[in-house]
């Protein structure tokens, strides 16, 4: 605003200049009509006053003498005095009052005579006179043309001010489009190209880091993760100490696609290939947080967790009758073509030996001959938790009303100075027993029985009372929202009221969202999360590298944190190719005000290496076990 207040003053300067100018001209054309009156009348008064008073009094009364002093149209009374004593007065028949504001002109003689002329304002003597037209028409037609000046210059500085709000907007990185008003066209059309060019920069950032994504995790013939990519997920998957979840991984062998590739041309094997990944992605999409990757050429690998034992079989037998639905080449043995090894884990495996179980029963499938699926009894789900979704329904609705939950908090500390940025709210539920359930077991099947908008309700009325009850600490927590309490609109109403019902709380709260629920609901969720942004709430992405996605979100969604998942953590000193994804994505947020945590932290060497690569915090066993938190406000509920 700094030019266009120095515009707006040379325009004032100008515009007073003028005024100023006009008023002297004018003044001095008064003050030489006057001049010229008085000396006018002065002239002939002083004939009279060589006489005594009363041949003075005979002189005013003669007729020239009168008709002289009627026509002097600024004359408004004469008065004769001697010694102080008024010897004639004369005024016009128009003139009835002295006015006490106009000119007066004293002449005096030496016979003690005093002659007294009052005359009216010059401004209005010249005004009504013929030039005093002349001037009003004058300052009229100025008037007239400073005001048209005036207008121009306003319509100028209304389309300068307009470019630059969009310029400052574009320094803040927002992409504003043209406005109405914007002048002169020439910058108009710039600051146009200029929009044009950053939105084609920030599309190509995207596709690159999409490209590195997919160069670094993706099979780029199926469309699924490489064996990298599986290997990271279920290593991430098997040392989570916080989720506690169990899972299952199917190994899928296409026996005869070797043949398949020798009789038929690259085309007809890409087609056949991405049928399959279809069929396959098609028969996986109800299960959550399911990973699907190639493994290799002919092998393909799912990773889905949280199965009870009948679910693995029903899975396993509708993986192999949505198989026979591929069209084969008539040279294929279609009873010999699809096998699935089967093998369950818990966290606390290694990877390498629920691989080798799953290989093992792969093997096994083989030897029974036509397609079919094998799993070795492994026993790994404990009892308490191979409940039915009747069961599971009525513990979490008896913990719904009960309230048993309880929450932990895990600090998250910045890379600079160790110090904590906030807290993490994690959650456990007591079941029947007394006995502590992780999230990661009871929320799947609390997403399945619809009860996650309710679970969050309470979490959220917690963490207040803990935040009310703490009001001296100003540090931050954050707590986890599902993309089912999102798009719930009673949910979404309660959350916005409470959060502007408690708005220091609210600033000290920041609200986490997994990535594969922000790119595959984005449309949905946009408006929920600009709801509770505008409260002071913060937004965090979560789980970022554990799909192969593009980073469009983060400009879009007003992204404020992300935080890597384990997998990309996970022994990344050893994995260049994780180091060139965190890479890759602190370049895409290089325009943002965006920083980046890592969750799962656990030893100095992954510590040392995030911090080379430039996140801003880390979380995670390395810094601090998961503490429990229960407010005495929260006991008892």
């Amino acid at each position: 605003m700094d030019v266009l207040q120095a515009i707006k003053r040379n325009q004032a300067r100008l515009l007073g200049g003028a005024m100023a100018l006009f008023l002297l001209l004018t003044s001095i054309a008064l003050v030489w009509q006057r001049s010229a009156v008085q000396a006018e009348q002065a002239s002939s008064i002083k004939v009279l006053l060589g006489s005594d008073a009363d041949t003075l009094q005979r002189s005013l009364q003669q007729q020239n003498v009168l008709d002289f002093l009627a026509l002097t149209p600024e004359l408004i009374a004469v008065e004769l005095k001697q010694n102080g004593e008024v010897k004639a007065r004369f005024s016009p028949s128009s003139v009835q009052t002295i006015w006490p504001s106009e000119s007066r002109m004293v002449v005096q003689a030496e016979q003690a005579l005093t002659l007294s002329i009052w005359f009216r304002h010059p401004v209005v003597v010249v005004l009504s006179s013929p030039f005093g037209g002349l001037i009003m028409l004058f300052l009229l037609a100025g008037a007239g043309l400073l005001y048209r000046q005036r207008q121009a210059l306003d319509a100028q500085l209304s389309g300068l001010v307009c470019m630059e709000k969009r310029a400052k907007a574009l320094m803040n990185g927002e992409l504003v489009s043209k406005q109405q008003n914007e002048s002169p066209e020439v910058v108009s059309q710039a600051l146009d190209m200029l929009v044009s060019q950053i939105q084609q920069a920030q599309q190509e950032r995207s596709r690159f880091d999409q490209f590195i994504r997919d160069s670094t995790f993706t099979d780029m013939e199926s469309g699924f993760g490489n064996r990298r990519f599986f290997d990271n997920r279920l290593e991430a998957a098997l040392k989570d100490g916080e989720s506690n979840s169990t899972g299952v991984v199917y190994l899928v062998q296409l026996q005869e696609l070797d043949l398949v590739k020798e009789r038929l041309d690259e085309h007809q094997v890409a087609e056949l290939v991405a049928e399959f990944s279809d069929i396959l992605s098609q028969l996986l999409s109800s299960c959550t947080d399911a990973v699907i990757a190639r493994r290799s050429s002919a092998d393909f690998a799912a990773l889905v967790p949280n199965l009870m034992p009948r679910e693995v079989d029903d899975l396993a037998n509708k993986m192999l009758r949505g198989f026979r639905r591929l069209a084969l080449p008539d040279f294929v043995d279609r009873d010999c073509f699809f096998h699935i090894g089967v093998a369950n884990f818990i966290p606390g495996d290694e990877a390498y030996q629920v691989l080798s179980e799953a290989d093992m029963a792969l093997r096994a499938a083989q030897l029974q001959g036509p397609s079919c699926w094998y799993m070795y009894d492994h026993g790994v789900i404990e009892r308490g938790q191979a409940l039915g979704s009747v069961r599971w329904r009525a513990l979490l609705e008896n913990a719904i009303s009960r309230r048993t939950f309880v929450m932990f908090t895990q600090s998250a500390v910045t890379a600079s100075g160790s110090r904590i940025h906030h807290h993490e709210v994690l959650t456990r539920v007591r079941d029947d027993k007394g006995q502590l359930v992780n999230a990661g077991v009871f929320l799947p099947m609390a997403s399945r029985c619809g009860l996650l908008p309710k679970i969050d309700r309470i979490i959220i009325e917690q963490l207040i009372k803990l935040l009310e009850y703490e009001k001296a600490d100003t540090e931050r927590c954050s707590v986890n929202l599902s993309c089912d309490s999102l798009l719930n609109k009673e949910f979404m109403s309660w959350l916005v009221d409470t959060l502007k019902s408690h708005p220091k709380l609210a600033h000290r709260m920041i609200i986490e969202i997994a990535e594969y629920h922000v790119t595959h609901h984005q449309a949905e969720i946009r408006e929920p999360l600009r709801q509770i942004q505008s409260t002071g709430c913060q937004l965090l992405v979560d789980r970022v590298g554990q799909t192969v996605v593009g980073s469009q979100y983060i400009n879009d969604l007003s992204v404020d944190y992300l935080k890597l998942d384990h997998s990309v953590v996970r022994e990344i000193q050893n994995r260049p190719e994780n180091q060139l994804f965190v890479r890759s994505l602190s370049s895409a947020i290089g325009e943002h005000q965006v920083n980046i945590f890592a969750l799962g932290v656990e030893t100095d060497a992954e510590w040392r290496t995030l911090k080379n690569l430039g996140v801003f915090g880390g979380q995670g066993h390395y810094f601090s076990e998961s503490l429990e938190r229960v407010a005495e406000c929260t006991e008892g509920h």
